[in-house]
């Protein structure tokens, strides 16, 4: 079997056959149904070895995902399989694991914001500042950033606390 190229990938039209990789087993590129010329959806099929069923994992589409990176996310999913894991329930654990870090105690970037403001606002002068402070972000910022970062690392709260209002004084 012949390796697949660029060339290849770019080519295959919408009612082709899957287009096998030939370096990493059960890799293919399968076609978009309806889409142009040169797109499609990269999978990998294996069996699991939690359930001994045939499953298809999908690694993203092309040519988004390059057949380098599919290549790799495939390799990386072979050794996993190597090692007795399922690639598909690992992800969805990494997932779970990500999402409750998030729920128990994580900070996304709106909630390390308005824990900040929270100890920051009582230093304010006046009420009218603080509730300007306060919304500019939830006017600008928090619908674009809000919950895109998240959970914060512990590096970043060590430097949260050198920002903190002791270590940032005005000269007298």
């Amino acid at each position: 079997m012949a390796n697949l190229t660029d060339s290849k990938a770019r080519a295959i039209r919408p009612n082709d056959k899957p287009l096998a990789d030939g370096t990493i087993a059960g890799l293919r590129l399968h076609p978009h149904a309806r889409e142009k010329k040169g797109q499609g959806q990269w999978k990998l099929r294996f069996i699991s070895p939690e359930t001994g069923k045939r499953r298809d994992m999908g690694l993203g589409s092309y040519p988004a995902v390059s057949l380098v990176l599919a290549r790799k996310q495939a390799a990386e999913a072979r050794v996993a399989l190597a090692g007795g894991e399922d690639p598909i329930e690992a992800r969805s654990r990494l997932a779970a694991a990500h999402a409750s870090a998030t729920e128990m105690g994580g900070l996304t970037f709106e909630g390390a914001a308005r824990q900040r403001f929270a100890e920051v606002s009582p230093g304010f002068k006046n009420d009218k500042h603080k509730q300007q402070w306060i919304r500019t972000l939830e006017t600008y910022v928090f619908p674009k950033l809000g919950a895109r970062f998240g959970p914060i690392s512990a590096d970043v709260r060590q430097s949260h606390r050198l920002t903190s209002t002791s270590a940032v004084t005005k000269p007298s």
